[in-house]
């Protein structure tokens, strides 16, 4: 036993404590860097995929755009949730809690959990969502920001805190429109992991929903708070 403890005195105290000087200096290292810019991380098939470290900060923001050949109504409709298309997107529980539409605004208060694997375990988000139409250059800017004490807590569930997500739907000509997304969102992932992992999951949920809103559900609807090019037109 003495030897054990000499080894333990001798050796591992000191590489264990060498450790986490090492961490806790890459640690501050990482915090206090960046650049406060957009910086291209990936460009595939169409799309442009962005992150942008803020100093003092140690999540990464992220950014994509793409152009997607669909309506502004379809976009929209996707983006902003609905009952009839929960089953679309991972999540439980999907549930729209308040909702507010007129031909100048749309707002609405929802709540979605997303099951992950512990030690990380469910998430609760619960979003206000809110949008208006430019009359001037038709582009609609969806904001999602969270709200979690909007409804009372979830015994047993961790209450997202972190998100202030826009999407940004600009039209441009023959029936194409820009599509941008801007996520600044702490999911309670740790940062090394949620910076290496976001590059891939932003690029495969743009491939997914490119294809998503050319289905028929999406390109069916028909919106009080938003007009296609077309309707513009027509109304003039």
């Amino acid at each position: 036993m003495t030897k054990i403890f000499r080894f333990i005195r001798k050796v591992f105290v000191p590489t264990f404590l060498g450790l986490m000087l090492v961490v806790v200096v890459a640690h501050n290292v990482w915090k206090s860097s960046g650049s406060n810019e957009w910086e291209l991380q990936v460009e595939e098939d169409g799309i442009s995929v962005y992150s942008l470290k803020t100093p003092g900060e140690t999540l990464l923001k992220f950014r994509a755009v793409m152009d997607v050949e669909t309506s502004l109504s379809s976009a929209t409709f996707l983006l902003r949730g609905d009952e009839s298309t929960a089953d679309d997107f991972e999540g439980e529980d999907f549930t729209v809690h308040s909702r507010y539409e007129n031909e100048d605004v749309y707002l609405a208060f929802y709540s979605v959990k997303h099951i992950m694997p512990e030690p990380i375990g469910t998430k609760e988000i619960v979003m206000m969502l809110n949008y208006s139409q430019d009359q001037e250059t038709k582009e609609v800017v969806i904001n999602v920001q969270a709200a979690p004490t909007y409804i009372p807590p979830t015994e047993g569930v961790e209450r997202v805190r972190q998100l202030n997500n826009r999407f940004r739907l600009t039209p441009k000509d023959n029936g194409v429109i820009e599509w941008e997304i801007v996520m600044d969102v702490d999911m309670g992932i740790p940062y090394p992991m949620f910076n290496m992992a976001m590059t891939d999951a932003v690029l495969k949920d743009l491939k997914f929903t490119r294809e998503l809103v050319k289905t028929e559900k999406y390109q069916n609807a028909k919106l009080v708070s938003v007009k296609n090019i077309d309707e513009f037109v027509s109304s003039l």
